[in-house]
């Protein structure tokens, strides 16, 4: 009988402390805080948007080049068509990459200045027939 009720108690107790051990751990943020963990969720979300715009935009693009390119018999003009496609394919990627950039740039510096632990993350995207790395901002801590 004793043994038993030990157990229950000792199992009760155990229980009592890994639950709030989790809501003791927890530190309210303070408004500020809330503020930029808000911003920066938003700009995220304005990032992935833009990448989304290019990807439909590398994706037609890359359509319209095989498009011409199966329709045109000579060799010279295809390896043309095929550089004019890589120029425009990668200069739309640079350019996003360099809009994303900034976007994350400023994001990290309102975190900082709020006393948020912020790191840059480098995600892979695809673009039609290519890759590119696209910098979103993670939440460390605060």
């Amino acid at each position: 009988m004793f043994k038993k009720s030990f157990v229950a108690v000792l199992f009760s107790i155990i229980l009592a402390v890994m639950a709030s051990t989790s809501v003791f751990a927890e530190e309210p943020a303070s408004p500020e805080v809330e503020k930029t963990l808000v911003k920066i969720e938003q700009t995220n979300n304005k990032i992935h948007a833009e990448v989304e715009k290019t990807q439909v935009k590398a994706q037609v693009m890359y359509e319209k080049y095989l498009e011409k390119s199966n329709n045109e018999q000579d060799a010279a003009k295809k390896k043309q068509l095929a550089k004019e496609y890589n120029e425009a394919a990668n200069e739309l990627i640079a350019k996003l990459d360099e809009k994303t950039q900034e976007m994350t740039r400023k994001g990290v510096e309102k975190a900082t200045a709020a006393g948020i632990k912020v790191e840059v993350e480098w995600v892979l995207f695809q673009f039609a027939d290519r890759e590119a790395y696209i910098d979103p901002i993670m939440v460390i801590s605060w």
